[in-house]
């Protein structure tokens, strides 16, 4: 095996794909790479001991193409198949495409000019979730160039960005909708196991974050994420509950490793995540009527007695109104959302924010966890001709246990 620190005939960027009996979805995935609207890249093929045709197809590719390197291993999962091709790789920069999926013509173009020009470590992107019959543009972030210059500053960003992504920020799991330098993917992705076969991607970012002095977000679509029957379609609830359970011990095992005392300044929101994953699991397995309060508000003298508008209705908002609701003299006479149209309940409407003239009312909530967002909402009622004082953000209680793990 080539020794990955003896690499040869240097290039701008290589780019992995496992793949494992992928037979049906492979010449796209191959074909949106090829047809990119830069050439200076390698495109490694780990055939992960496939049974159908991927092997051929990949050997036919390799042919047509000296750009194209395959390596056919026996079944060993797709941990051990992109450590194959990082140690076989010479590009400066590193991208994955997974083998059902395909990118835009200028996904390679976009990323490295990003990343040259921020100077960044990774830069992360948005994607398309696509089914047989849905597209959807996925975005869970606002843009923005973080340099983060110390240990604090990276542990923040990774609270904010992966643990607690109920607050209105998230970026994607998957490592494919990213472009990293080789020296950070080398030295996070060789510290998982090749056992790791569940949440893989999730460790690796969360190893990255803490390894970045600089990260980059971008809020454009570029790769498209085909959801259809994989692994994970046909567990039964207890198995994925089971699973998940596991990937959430081996992430504080793994940050217990990696540095002590960031596993320690860390252990409270590990059991934040847990605790609201396996929360998640039950509103999905059981019925898509249950709602299991996350926030509540702990002084409501305020509004007692008032005539209440409700400003969000995303997580916040629903538990708000949910926690509001019991009370006798408290009247929510509309719930406000400036994404009204995709807010909407069998038990209640959400109206756009203009029309909240149309409305007598004693106070604005403000449903939303962080203060800078509560902030730009209050500056954006003002200038619609709202009076301050009848404006309102608490900052939510936390219903979720956050003890150790």
């Amino acid at each position: 095996m080539l020794d990955k620190y003896q690499k040869q005939e240097e290039c701008e960027l290589s780019v992995i794909v496992p793949v494992y009996n992928a037979e049906p979805y492979l010449y796209r995935c191959i074909n949106s790479v090829l047809q990119q609207t830069i050439v200076d890249f390698e495109l490694i093929l780990i055939d992960d001991g496939s049974v159908d045709g991927s092997g051929k197809i990949c050997d036919c590719y390799a042919q047509q193409d000296k750009r194209i390197k395959v390596y056919h291993t026996e079944n060993r999962g797709s941990v051990a198949s992109r450590k194959i091709g990082i140690n076989h790789s010479k590009g400066r920069y590193i991208c994955f495409v997974d083998s059902d999926d395909y990118i835009e013509v200028d996904m390679f173009e976009m990323l490295l000019q990003k990343i040259n020009q921020s100077g960044a470590d990774f830069v992360h992107v948005g994607y398309v979730e696509e089914t047989d019959s849905t597209r959807k543009e996925i975005y869970g972030f606002e843009e923005g160039f973080f340099f983060l210059q110390n240990c604090k500053e990276r542990e923040r960003f990774l609270i904010d960005y992966l643990l607690h992504t109920d607050r209105g920020r998230s970026i994607t799991y998957g490592i494919w909708s990213k472009i990293f330098r080789r020296e950070l993917i080398e030295r996070c992705f060789y510290l998982l196991s090749d056992e790791q076969q569940f949440g893989e991607d999730f460790l690796c970012l969360c190893l990255c974050i803490l390894e970045s002095s600089r990260i980059m977000l971008s809020r454009i679509a570029l790769y498209h994420y085909v959801k259809r029957e994989k692994s994970l379609a046909h567990m039964d609830n207890t198995e994925l509950l089971i699973k998940d359970m596991g990937l959430n011990y081996h992430l504080a095992k793994l940050l217990q490793g990696y540095d002590e005392t960031i596993y320690s300044d860390l252990r409270a929101e590990i059991g934040y995540y847990i605790n609201r994953k396996f929360l998640d699991m039950i509103e999905q397995f059981h019925s898509k009527d249950i709602h299991i309060p996350r926030f509540y508000l702990e002084e409501i003298n305020d509004l007692r007695g008032k005539k209440v508008i409700i400003f969000g209705a995303g997580r916040v908002g629903f538990d708000y109104y949910t926690q509001l609701s019991k009370y006798k003299d408290i009247e929510i006479i509309a719930w406000v959302d400036s994404n009204w149209y995709n807010c909407q309940f069998d038990f209640a409407d959400v109206i756009g924010s203009d029309k909240i003239q149309e409305y007598k009312f004693d106070k604005i909530l403000l449903a939303v966890s962080e203060e800078t967002m509560a902030r730009e909402i209050e500056d954006m009622l003002i200038k619609q001709g709202q009076l301050k004082e009848k404006i309102i953000w608490i900052k939510p209680e936390c219903l979720l246990w956050c003890g150790n793990v």
